[in-house]
């Protein structure tokens, strides 16, 4: 059964601690006679991928590798291009692909696929919103983090579909799946891979001595199945059929090892004897050292005699390949020249010719075998000049797209871009640039004429009638200053006016309470009366003093309006001013240079 996901691989250029120490009775092999572990060293139920790291994918402070692989070859680029197609396939790729679209994919195409991929290893099916928004971003950290041993630049995403940048690509996404297809081969049977060895005992496989033996796995079973009976309600001296099978395992396991030790007793015993017999004869002992000399050197000369021998073997063997494959093509060809024989023998004998029309014939295969050998030669021409052209058209895209990015930078400052921006007014400044459109007005110049440039005249004209409009706005505050100044100095008089009237008439209210102090006594009527009128004069002066403070006050903030008023429009003004002489300047630029791109083509 194929697993849908990895889970999430710790694989990347992480920090690992390496195990050196086992500290658990898992590591520890059991003497098959001896003691038991005790009940301190329980076997620890953890992850055991926490002491087991990855040597596969490189270390963390390693200098960075050259690729070696053939990325430029377009045999290569085939072969990995169908290798990408066939996983695709077998795991049921929800989207539409085709060898037409892997040759050159959009970065939409791409990152549908590149998440495809990814959720093998993540094992999340929901898309990440950092993977989506900015995926030139977090692609190349991802490859990083899985370990890829070589570098992904931020520009070979942007251009993923060029020439020169998909290759690169190509061959990442390849690593991955094979990444994606150990993970999954693995995952079949983790316990098995990363707990214990797989048991090969009597096949000269050695194991180390700080890691897991193949014994190790009836040990891990004796504790599970004891712990289990434990703690379903067993005592401890009722768990002997889980010792006696743990040593039954053993024993069996190592049944052929106590047959060999035997036998290996016996053959000891016997050698020793034969020892013994040969160390009492010392001349023979002698020779026997020399003949062993001798057969040493000879055994050196004939391992070197037989490493050559197969060494001349593979060459041979090499060569008869070459030659039977040779041989084949040969005898191919000879069968296709006998049935093209047969046929131009039957046609031959089934028409009249002559000796001037078989003359003629010849002459004519022969003028078509140069016709045919010119057009190979024209076309191997051609398919130079067009991998020559397809570069440079790639390097113009990159630059045309370097200028794009530098306008819609300069207009990002002059806040025309986004629509929402303050200048924009709702309009799209930005230009977009699609280098795989087959439609000519798709493109960046047509959209330029037609929309972009017309909109920057508009705007000009606009930011044009605003100037005047704050220009006439600016005369006709002025002109209210002065009619206000006007209406200043005249209420000005009128308070002067109305203070000499006032001391006046303070003049004749003394003079009038010294009248009515002789007099109050014979009219006080009348006095009540003129007190009244003094009050009310009193509150006409008040009157007027407060509407005097008023319209000094109001005067004042006219005038600190006004100025503002016009600092304001003069910066508006010098703003706007700026503003348009860099749209000028950086459109006449863009179109220098689109002109200059477009006569290159």
């Amino acid at each position: 059964m194929r697993r849908s996901t990895l889970g999430t691989l710790n694989i990347g250029n992480q920090n690992r601690q390496i195990v050196r120490e086992r500290k658990t009775s898992l590591g520890t092999r059991p003497s098959i006679g001896g003691r038991r572990p005790s009940s301190s060293g329980r076997a620890s139920l953890a992850n055991p991928r926490s002491s087991r790291p990855s040597s596969q994918y490189g270390r963390e402070n390693c200098a960075q590798m050259k690729d070696t692989r053939p990325l430029s070859d377009r045999g290569y680029q085939q072969k990995m291009i169908r290798y990408l197609m066939e996983f695709l396939t077998d795991f049921n790729y929800p989207h539409q692909i085709s060898m037409r679209i892997l040759s050159a994919p959009s970065m939409k195409e791409f990152c549908n696929i590149f998440q495809f991929l990814y959720k093998y290893i993540k094992g999340d099916t929901q898309k990440t919103t950092a993977l989506e928004s900015k995926p030139a971003d977090e692609i190349p950290k991802i490859f990083k983090m899985l370990g890829y041993p070589f570098s992904i630049s931020k520009s070979n995403l942007q251009s993923v579909g060029s020439p020169h940048a998909w290759p690169i690509i190509l061959g990442a996404l390849c690593w991955l799946i094979e990444l994606i297809r150990l993970g999954l081969s693995v995952g079949h049977d983790i316990e098995g891979h990363v707990m214990f060895p797989e048991d090969n005992y009597g096949a000269g496989v050695e194991y180390q001595d700080d890691g897991p033996q193949p014994e190790d796995k009836f040990f891990f079973s004796y504790l599970d199945k004891g712990y289990a009976a434990f703690m379903a309600g067993q005592e401890l001296d009722e768990l002997g059929e889980y010792d006696n099978e743990f040593v039954q395992n053993i024993r069996s396991r190592n049944a052929a090892m106590l047959d060999g030790m035997e036998d290996l007793v016996k053959e000891n015993m016997v050698l020793e004897e034969e020892l013994n017999a040969l160390e009492s004869d010392s001349s023979r002992l002698q020779k026997l050292s020399e003949r062993k000399t001798t057969l040493i050197s000879d055994r050196e000369k004939f391992i070197n005699y037989v490493g050559d021998l197969g060494k001349h073997k593979k060459q041979l063997e090499d060569v008869n390949n070459q030659l039977t494959e040779e041989l084949q093509g040969l005898k191919m060809e000879e069968e296709a020249a006998m049935q093209e024989n047969s046929m131009l023998q039957n046609t031959l004998n089934n028409q009249e010719l002559s000796a001037a029309d078989v003359e003629r014939m010849k002459h004519e295969k022969r003028e078509l075998q140069k016709t045919v050998e010119q057009l190979e030669k024209n076309r191997d021409y051609f398919d130079q000049q067009i991998w020559e052209k397809e570069m440079q058209y790639a390097k113009n895209h990159e630059e045309s797209e370097k200028h794009i990015r530098e306008y819609n930078e300069m207009a990002r400052k002059l806040k025309l871009v986004p629509p929402t921006a303050e200048n924009a007014k709702g309009f799209d400044f930005e230009m977009h640039f699609n280098p795989h459109s087959l439609r000519p007005d798709q493109g960046a110049l047509t959209d330029f004429k037609g929309t972009i440039k017309p909109a920057l005249l508009r705007l000009r004209q606009q930011i044009s009638e605003k100037s005047r409009a704050v220009k006439s706005q600016v005369v006709t505050e002025e002109e209210t200053c002065d009619q206000i100044s006007d209406m200043v100095a005249d209420k000005q008089e009128e308070v002067a006016a109305l203070e000499m009237k006032l001391q006046t008439l303070d003049k004749d209210l003394e003079w009038k309470k010294e009248i009515m102090a002789k007099e109050y006594q014979k009219s006080s009527g009348t006095a009540q009366g003129l007190e009244e009128c003094v009050q009310q004069m009193r509150a006409k002066v008040l009157k007027c003093e407060e509407a005097e403070e008023q319209q000094k006050e109001e005067l004042k903030v006219l005038k600190l309006r006004a100025e503002g008023n016009k600092v304001k429009l003069e910066s508006e003004k010098e703003e706007y001013s700026t503003f348009i002489l860099k749209a000028c300047q950086v459109i006449k630029e863009h179109k220098i240079l689109i002109q200059v791109n477009v006569n290159r083509f």
